[in-house]
């Protein structure tokens, strides 16, 4: 925007400026000499400003300033415009040189040529006494022109004319006539002219000139000479020519050199010689071009490091004219190409560039600037800020020189290099061997050792470590990491070695496990021996040695052995060697083999069934015997039950778990080459009995009976059978029921059965030695013979409501042959599949009400009728009914109020409507019209506030407005519309305009009227409202407002019209109060406060103060009246009572009496007033007893009493505490209470204070009693405290729905404060939930309590003593949240599904006992049930109808109920699989005259199976027959087709994928391709020229033609990335080149070509060419 706009003459222009500011600022625009407001159009939003002139022309040229200004600043920015138009007239047209016959025509360029040079000059000359031009000449480049052959004497005016490339511009004539006559002195020809002459003398005006860059530069020399010197003009020794910037205008006196648009090139000395016969001089003039300098020197960079770079610089070669002022230097990081200043300010040309990035590359660049502005910046190369020395290397030899499993001590040595800087200290990393991250152990400290003792390790864990040194230039590279070590203490050696058994080639060693295994168990051993004295040691054993024994041969007779043992873990740590054997020798020594039993396996052994059997054997002999049991003959195999350990002595059969099979004699043979020795024991398994004989008949059935049978068992589990167990379960439960604990018999008689259900009887007997298995009936159904009742009909919901529904029915047609019982009402939601049941108990009347509906919801029901049999089917479910109060539209809001109004806006406020329809308002529609108009407009639509403020209006423009509610059923009638409102500022603070007279009391008779009138001012016009304390004075009164006056009138004037009237005047400009006093003369009001005090047992004083409302004279009587609380009527006491109190006697002890006091002024009696409650006539009571001191703070007391002996003869009321400070005289009020106990608070620390109690009754206050001793006030401290003893586990139990009140003991002084929380989220009171603390308890009220309710809630106690954290976990009791889905469903068969879910999220207190699940098929909504006694998460649902679809449902049950369900998704059992989609159509990738190679993508959808392989079908595009190609599956997706392919011929393909379901679809046909060898494409196609609306493309001619003549080329264009591939020739192109045509300007495209042969074949397209924007690529003008 800021380069030179040109315009051409007689168009139209504009200038647009965004801007930006707040306040918005304001615009000026402003040209030379011209009034922009006259000649062009302004136009000025809050961001953009433009100028628009039309019909330009060449007086519009030039610079157009915009001025922004507000009161943040101002700024100026300057547009240059350029008409190109013909010249203006040139300029300072005059005569020189005149002669006898000629004279030279002179003049300045244009000072506006057009926007063009100005490149001839047009020269026309009149007579001065002709009117008419005559043109000189048509072709004049120079600025003058010499006219000859003009007539001797006469006078010529002359005219002058530029033109340029636009047209012919206006002329400028010489303003007077020249005449034409020989040079002379003016005096008359008569005298004759001494012809003297004069050497040249130049008057300089001075020797300097300056001028600013693009300003003209004006050079006027002065001289003198005769004859007239020649002028020359040279700049810097070179001669000056004239051309179109340098003009030259010599007169005969002066010499005038004009340079237009100059430049710095211009700045130099220039030199003016004159010469003529007599001399010749010179003179030198010094030009300043002053202008923005020339950019810096080279940059050089001096000092590098870290973060900091010192810069320095050369000062520019061209300072401007001017001293530079300063230098902006800026940097860059490379990685961006944005720069930031680093100094805007630089005086020197050097710096020093701070806080920079260590390791960051920079590059900088520096600008000169003097006060014409800144010169080019010049750039420095790339420098990294860094250190000028490097990081250190790694260190070396890092090891772990000691593990355990709390710590590890790292070692390493120093670096190999430290960088040119010393270290300075190191940082170490480590990281568990299976993760990735590594973390610092020094947590940000240098290590300055090279060891650290790392803590904090996880035992078992393995770890590496890494270390790196840092020196001043930052941290080096790290170590390689160590081998991973295991965080264990290390193992001990092996204990106890020991030599068993010796022979002439072996020895057999024992040993015990190390002590401490390391934190890791002992896998192995390792044996080594060496010979003695001196061999070294070698290894024993080469595979892993698990056992604490080993045999050791191979080893030489006679010779001595040494040995040791190593213990191994599992974390492959090795212990220290165990101590050694010592010398031992080998040789032979046989002993025959012997064992030992103890004596009570010579006895019969009798083991219970479930025990542990062990035989233990000693045995010896050499060498070692081995060992063998057996079990009645038979060789003991070891199995999971029995277990054989043998050590060198000794031998152990174990068998655990015994049952009856494992009795029998058990036999120990031991045997060795001295011999072979047994022993046997015997062993006798005592055990339950087997499961009684079966089956287990179940007769006699009915619904609440039945007769079982059975036999014994077979297996009496060697003892007697005493009784049976007789036990049922209802198939839809899991726990079993007792029927018979103690019968003999095998027959017993089932009862109480619960009609309709299935059970399950089982029978178990029982020995001396427990119960035996159990044997189990088949599941039996207990049913009656009748059946139940039909299903109910004509189901209707009436009296809806958003809560409630009442639902009516019929009754069933049959009642199954028993009377029905009731009726079972079930509702379900429109998106639920769930049915609900309504009732809790089973309803005798044809209509019942649902209740606690969700309001919008619709619902449907259905009846269940019930007889003796059970429940019948549902009937036919009602229709859906939406659960909604009837709603209406809204009634519209009260008359808005406009609260305040600018020149455009307006603002109201309204009160909500007083009826919502039954809906709620949702918003409101704000409409508005001007006064003078009949349309309304909508300001806004929808609002949800209650106020809105209307802009857009019209500057003092009266509107009025109306507001509309809106709920979900419509739009309100409109309210009532305001007053007229005009569009304007308020500014007038409002005024009262009222008199010193108006401001006295106006007194009023009573009875009469009285307006009080007030007038005011204010703009905008004030509200104005009355007011008077306690009276509603627009019941009361008549206010009658208009726009400068207000009054209030009221009727009937009454004393309790007396009193202070405020009436109060407000607007947006601020508000005031006025107060008017009225005093209404009239009898008096009531008296005031009426009491009874100085109550004894025969009289009472009443006292009472004078009337609030004297009625406007004083009281001068009162008048005094009292009843009995049984009576009714008054009796006179006294008629003349100047007094506030008097004292009536003779009155009934015990009695309760009213008072009653009327008073009197001057005129008449007013109201009465009467004591509230009555007196009874009693005495004070007597003091309180013995005052203590429960507890002391450091700012309160708590004090206890006991209660007066005597209350005086009515009841204690209340007390009255008093303190008094020690040292004082004057007793303080502290409180009232009606308890005996009492706390005062903010009372002094350390400081000594007496409290004092007095009850009072009705009679008065007692005597007090006081405190014999000071109390002293400080702070008793002591920490809070909860005891959670009487909480097992801190827990606490409450069924659902039931209220729980928690009370946990506290102590704490003082008394602490509670904050409870749950799930970290502070708890506040409310009606359910809530807190209450006691001197001795927390109490916790939780009221119908829900599942939300349970889990953990944390108890914070604190005071200024300390804070103590617990916490309590309130179970609610309830049934469990439905099970988590989403159920999964897999291994779907034909027949089957399995089922797997997660348990409730919630199992309600009581873990869960089994899950009902059941089934629907889609088609159908009833539910089937199959199974409830699933214990498991899992359960495979079989005999399903194959094709069907079917959804499940599962529900959780715990001893409390059953849960809501989940439902799974639908799901159908077929075959899990299909055939697979088709493939993608065959694409040819690769075609020969004699083969064709087939490619194509596997199916979206393999159908559920893996692909095995495809099937290839071709034929010839002409003939119909398809053929199979493949003679096998082809298991790859692509194939090459031979020896069926015929030259010339074109082909087609098609292809289908096979999976394990067969053969699926064949795919879409493929591109037909003809069988011949490929032409290659053409190669290295190229743009060669580019016009705005064509592009020429070259290409070479393919390599390999494809064995025919390339006989064409087809070119193809793409426009933009996304844009598909067409045509852009239309005929054939058969040269290598092509133009091309009918592209669009600016627009980018890409291009590539495609081969054609004579034998039709087509190649691959080329390589593309571009992308490429068609543009000119001719230059053209610009600024």
């Amino acid at each position: 925007m800021r380069k030179t706009l040109l315009v051409k003459d007689g168009s139209l222009f504009t200038l647009t400026v965004p801007f930006s500011g707040k306040p918005v600022p304001n615009v000026m625009w402003d040209k030379a000499d011209v009034d922009l407001r006259v000649r062009a159009s302004i136009h000025t939003t809050g961001t953009v400003t433009s100028i628009t002139v039309e019909q330009a022309t060449r007086d519009d040229s030039g610079k157009y300033t915009v001025t922004l200004q507000n009161v943040a600043g101002k700024v100026t920015c300057t547009l240059n415009v350029r008409v190109l138009d013909s010249p203006g007239p040139p300029c300072r047209v005059a005569i020189k040189d005149v002669t006898k016959s000629s004279a030279t025509v002179a003049w300045d360029t244009p000072e506006n040529e057009g926007g063009a040079a100005v490149t001839n000059y047009l020269v026309d000359i009149r007579e001065v006494n002709n009117k008419g031009w005559t043109r000189v000449t048509d072709s004049c480049p120079r600025l003058t022109y010499r006219v000859s052959d003009l007539q001797e004497g006469g006078v010529y005016y002359f005219r002058v004319t530029g033109e340029n490339q636009y047209g012919t511009g206006l002329p400028t004539e010489t303003k007077y006539g020249a005449m034409i006559t020989d040079k002379s002195d003016p005096k008359p020809l008569a005298k004759p002219v001494k012809d003297d002459t004069i050497e040249p003398i130049i008057d300089l005006m001075s020797t300097s000139y300056s001028v600013k860059a693009g300003d003209d530069l004006k050079i006027d020399v002065p001289f003198r000479g005769r004859p007239e010197p020649e002028v020359s003009w040279n700049k810097d020794g070179v001669e000056l020519k004239e051309t179109t910037r340098v003009s030259f205008l010599t007169s005969n006196n002066s010499s005038l050199i004009t340079i237009r648009n100059t430049t710095r090139e211009e700045s130099g000395n220039y030199e003016i010689t004159l010469s003529n016969t007599v001399g010749r001089k010179s003179a030198i003039i010094a030009v300043v071009i002053l202008d923005k300098p020339g950019p810096p020197g080279a940059i050089k960079v001096d000092e590098v490091n870290a973060d900091y770079i010192s810069l320095s610089w050369d000062p520019p070669l061209y300072d401007g004219g001017c001293p530079i002022s300063n230098y902006v230097v800026e940097k860059r990081d490379t990685t961006t190409t944005s720069w930031k200043t680093v100094s805007s300010t630089v005086a020197r040309t050097s710096i020093k560039v701070p806080r920079l990035t260590q390791g960051t590359e920079y590059q900088f660049r520096i600008a000169a600037e003097n006060r014409f502005g800144v010169s080019h910046a010049v750039e420095s190369a790339s420098v990294v800020a860094q250190y000028p020395f490097e990081t250190p290397g790694p260190p070396t030899t890092l090891r772990v020189a000691q593990a355990t499993k709390s710590f590890m001590l790292v070692t390493w040595n120093q670096p190999a290099s430290d960088g040119g800087s010393p270290i300075m200290g190191y940082h170490l990393e480590m990281k568990d061997y299976s993760s990735i991250r590594w973390t610092k152990t020094n947590r940000g400290r240098l290590i300055a050792e090279t060891e650290f003792k790392v803590n904090g390790v996880e035992e078992s864990l393995q770890y590496e470590f890494r270390v790196a040194a840092e020196n001043i230039a930052g941290v080096g590279p790290y170590s390689k990491a160590t081998e991973p070590i295991a965080a264990r203490d290390p193992c001990d050696p092996p204990a106890n070695l020991t030599v068993t058994d010796i022979t002439r080639s072996s020895i057999s060693l024992t040993w015990s496990k190390p002590e401490n295994d390391g934190g890791a168990k002992v896998t192995g051993y390792i044996v080594e021996r060496r010979e003695l004295p001196d061999g070294c040691w070698l290894k024993c054993n080469f595979t892993n040695l698990q056992e604490t024994c080993y045999d050791i041969e191979g080893l030489t007779e006679d010779i001595q052995y040494d040995f040791r043992v190593i213990a191994k873990n599992s974390a492959g740590v090795l212990s220290e060697p165990s101590q050694c054997t010592g010398a031992v020798t080998v040789k032979d020594n046989v002993v025959l083999p012997r064992i030992v039993l103890d004596d009570k396996y010579k006895k019969l052994v009798v083991v219970k069934a479930g025990d542990v059997l062990r035989i233990d054997a000693d045995i010896s002999g050499h060498p070692r015997p081995v060992i063998s049991w057996s079990k009645d003959g038979e060789r003991i195999e070891i199995k999971a039950r029995i277990e054989i350990t043998s050590t060198h002595t000794t031998t152990t059969l174990l068998v655990r778990d015994t049952i009856r099979r494992d009795s029998g004699q058990y036999t120990v043979t031991v045997q060795n080459i001295a011999g072979t020795r047994s022993l046997s024991v015997n062993c006798k398994v005592l055990d339950r009995p087997g499961p009684s004989s079966g089956p287990l008949d179940v007769t006699g059935l009915t619904a609440e009976k039945c007769t079982l049978t059975w036999g014994p068992p077979q297996e009496n589990g060697g003892a007697e059978i005493l009784r049976y167990i007789v036990e049922k379960c209802e198939t839809s439960r899991v726990t079993w029921t007792s029927v018979y604990e103690d019968t003999k018999a095998t027959t017993c008689k089932v009862t109480s059965l619960r009609k309709g259900k299935e059970y399950i009887f089982r029978v178990k007997a029982v020995n001396e030695y427990g119960e035996g298995e159990a044997l189990e009936s088949e599941p039996t159904k207990a049913t009656d013979p009748f059946t139940v009742p039909a299903a109910p009909t004509d189901v209707e919901v009436t009296s809806i409501t958003s809560e409630t529904m009442a639902i009516c029915w019929r009754r069933p047609e049959s009642d199954g042959g028993s009377s029905i019982s009731g009726y079972v009402i079930e509702k379900r939601e429109k998106s639920g599949m769930r049915w609900v049941q309504v009732n809790t108990k089973p309803v005798n009347d044809l209509r019942v009400k649902a209740s606690n509906l969700c309001e919008g919801c619709e619902y449907e029901y259905r009846v269940y009728a019930e007889n003796v049999a059970g429940s019948s089917p549902p009937s036919i479910p009602c229709k859906l009914t939406k659960a909604e109060d009837p709603q209406f539209l809204p009634s519209p809001p009260a008359k808005p109020k406009v609260i305040d109004s600018t020149k455009t806006s307006v603002t109201l406020s309204w009160n909500k409507p007083l009826f919502d329809g039954g809906a709620v308002v949702t918003g409101y529609c704000v409409e508005y019209k001007r006064t003078d108009e009949e349309d309304w407009c909508v300001s806004v639509s929808n609002t949800e506030n209650t106020g809105f403020t209307v802009v857009g209006l019209t500057p003092g423009a009266e509107y009025i407005f109306v507001v509309k509610s809106i709920n979900k059923i419509g739009v309100s009638e409109p309210s009532p519309p305001t007053d007229p409102q005009a569009a304007e500022d308020r500014e007038e603070e409002p005024q009262f305009n009222i008199s010193n007279e108006m401001r006295k009391t106006l007194l009023v008779k009573d009875g009469s009227l009285f307006t009080l009138t007030v007038p005011f001012s204010g703009k905008p016009v004030p509200n104005v409202m009355w007011d008077k304390a306690d009276v509603d004075l627009r019941v009361r009164a008549s206010i009658h407002t208009t726009g400068t006056v207000t009054s209030i009138t009221v009727e009937q004037a009454t004393r309790d019209d007396s009193g202070k009237y405020t009436v109060t005047l407000q607007n947006v400009a601020g508000k005031v109060t006025c107060t008017l006093n009225v005093r209404v003369l009239d009898s008096p009001g009531p008296p005031c406060r009426v009491a009874i005090k100085d109550v004894t047992k025969s009289s009472a004083t009443v006292a009472w103060d004078t009337p609030e409302n004297e009625g406007g004279a004083a009281v001068t009587n009162y008048l005094v009246d009292i009843r009995e609380v049984n009576n009714k009527g008054w009796t006179r006491v006294t008629d003349s009572c100047p007094r506030l109190t008097y004292r009536v006697s003779d009155l009934q002890e015990g009695g309760v009496y009213y008072f009653r006091v009327t008073g009197e002024n001057q005129y008449g009696t007013g109201l009465p007033a009467e004591t509230k409650y009555g007196a009874m006539i009693t005495e004070k009571p007597s003091p309180p007893q013995t005052i203590e001191v429960t507890e002391i703070t450091k700012e309160s007391v708590s004090l206890s009493w006991i209660k007066p002996e005597n209350d005086g003869g009515s009841r204690i009321t209340s007390y009255r505490v008093d303190a008094l400070e020690n040292g004082q005289d004057k007793w303080v009020k502290c409180g009232v209470t009606k308890t005996v106990h009492f706390v005062v608070y903010d009372l002094k620390e350390a400081t000594q204070y007496f409290f004092r109690v007095r009850a009072e009754n009705h009679a008065g206050f007692s005597d007090p009693t006081e405190m014999a001793l000071p109390v002293l006030v400080k702070g008793q401290l002591e920490p809070p405290e909860m005891n959670m003893n009487k909480f097992p586990d801190n827990m606490v139990y409450v069924r659902a729905g039931s209220n729980l009140k928690c009370q946990i003991p506290l102590t704490g002084k003082p008394a602490p404060k509670i904050s409870l929380s749950k799930d970290d989220v502070v708890l506040k009171s409310t009606m359910r939930f809530n807190s209450e603390v006691t001197p001795e308890y927390l109490i916790i009220i939780l009221r119908e309590s829900t599942a939300t309710d349970s889990g953990r809630y944390d108890i914070c106690a604190s005071n200024t003593s300390g804070a103590s954290r617990s916490f309590v976990t309130i179970v609610v009791l309830d049934r469990p949240s439905a099970p988590v889905g989403p159920i999964g469903m897999s291994e779907v068969t034909e027949d089957s599904v399995s089922l797997t879910w997660l348990p409730p999220r919630y199992d309600g207190g009581s873990p869960v006992t089994n899950y009902i699940i059941t089934k629907r098929e889609t088609t159908n909504a009833d539910w089937t049930e199959v199974s409830s006694v699933v214990v498991k998460c899992t359960m495979k649902i079989m005999k399903l109808i194959t094709g069907l679809e079917y959804q499940f449902r599962i529900r959780a049950e715990n001893r409390y109920g059953i849960s809501e369900y989940s439902d799974s998704a639908t799901v159908r059992v077929d075959l899990n699989y299909t055939v697979p989609e088709s493939p993608s159509p065959p694409i040819v990738t690769s075609v020969t005259r004699e083969s064709v190679t087939v490619a194509w993508t596997e199916p979206n959808w393999n159908g559920g199976r893996p692909v095995v392989g495809y099937h290839l079908q071709m034929k010839d595009k002409n003939s119909i027959l398809w053929q199979t190609v493949n003679k096998t599956v082809i298991r790859a997706t692509h194939f090459k087709v031979t020896n069926v392919i015929v030259a010339g011929l074109v082909y087609e393909f098609k292809v289908a994928a096979e999976n394990a379901a067969g053969c699926g679809p064949l795919s879409k046909i493929s591109d037909a391709v003809l069988a011949i060898d490929a032409c290659e494409p053409p190669t290295n196609v190229r743009i060669t020229h580019i016009r705005k609306s064509s592009v020429r493309l070259e290409w070479l001619k393919p390599t390999y033609d494809g064995g025919s003549k390339v006989t064409g080329y087809l070119v193809e264009k793409k426009e933009g990335e996304r844009d598909r591939w067409t045509k852009a020739n239309l005929t054939n192109v058969s040269d290598t080149h092509y133009t091309v045509t009918e592209l669009n300007e600016c627009v980018v495209y890409e291009f590539r070509v495609v081969a054609k042969n004579a034998a039709g074949s087509v190649s691959n397209p080329s390589t593309t060419a571009g992308p490429v924007m068609c543009v000119d690529t001719d230059a053209y003008e610009g600024d």
